[in-house]
């Protein structure tokens, strides 16, 4: 009894399997849905600054003749300066929290947003206004530098102007590589330090503009150790590479379980019986 060879199997496509693609899009879509998004630090700035504008508007009608202790806060030189910079700030992070945990599911994930939601998203769209916080940023450090030079340091406006500093050179960042970030943050530590030996030679010594100097030295120290020491692992085994060792985002989004398509998980997917049935088969020779 003779036998037809089966036909030959389909050319298979050289395509990338449905969990290796899903990893390549798992940063970008969950990195909308992160703490880190810059979405929720913008916001946290204007929330900020509303509320400080609020409260030195009542100063102003409260405090006359300014006598309480709390009118006097703008004219302090000591060292209660740096409470009054750590409070507000204190409040900016408080309110970047409040940001993104009351407003991840309305503004990011809901399919129908009322018109206040649509609202605070259409304030907070970072990447049209890059440009306008540059300028911002660049005008609160010159903000920064005239009240120093002129020695009417205030730390309200100095408080204000870090935070939209911040704020304008987290949403600069944001999309740059690692190795551009580390640069940036490396040029910032350098040019504190300058900062600092201008200082002391003026003879205009200021401690918040002091403290906040050694914050970023000390920010680009630890960025320029963290970067030699993930080179040496890099180099040392290239088969285990960190996608980004500074990303908080990409650590946590890396040790979460990989999705796998299979048969059983997509619905009317043919399997391998099913395939092997639909195939043409030959007549069999009785003869």
């Amino acid at each position: 009894m003779a036998q037809y060879p089966l036909p030959p199997a389909p050319p298979v496509q050289n395509t990338l399997a449905p969990s290796q693609a899903i990893d390549q899009k798992r940063l970008a879509i969950t990195r909308q849905y992160s703490v880190w998004y810059p979405r929720w630090w913008l916001l946290s700035a204007f929330f900020c600054t509303l509320l400080i504008g609020i409260l030195k508007l009542i100063e102003y009608w409260t405090c006359t003749p300014p006598t309480a202790l709390l009118c006097q806060i703008d004219s302090w030189t000591d060292w209660r300066q740096v409470i009054v910079v750590g409070i507000i700030w204190l409040i900016f992070l408080l309110g970047w929290l409040f940001a993104f945990n009351l407003g991840v599911r309305p503004i990011e994930i809901a399919k129908q947003q009322s018109p206040i939601t649509r609202f605070f998203r259409a304030i907070s769209q970072f990447g049209t206004i890059s440009l306008l916080l540059l300028v911002y940023g660049i005008i609160a450090l010159a903000c920064i530098i005239v009240i120093w030079v002129f020695n009417r340091f205030n730390p309200t406006i100095f408080a204000l102007a870090s935070i939209i500093i911040f704020v304008a050179n987290y949403n600069f960042l944001y999309k740059r590589s690692l190795e551009e970030r580390r640069s940036f943050i490396i040029t910032y530590a350098v040019l504190a330090l300058i900062c600092l030996g201008v200082m002391f030679l003026a003879g205009r010594f200021q401690l918040t503009i002091f403290i906040t100097a050694l914050m970023l030295i000390g920010s680009g120290l630890w960025s320029l150790v963290r970067g030699f020491l993930w080179r040496n692992q890099t180099q040392s085994n290239p088969t285990a590479v960190p996608a980004t060792p500074e990303d908080p985002l990409a650590q946590a989004i890396s040790k979460t379980p990989t999705v796998r398509l299979t048969s059983d998980a997509i619905p009317n997917a043919p399997t391998t019986q099913t395939r092997m049935a639909k195939q043409p088969t030959q007549p069999l020779d009785n003869s």
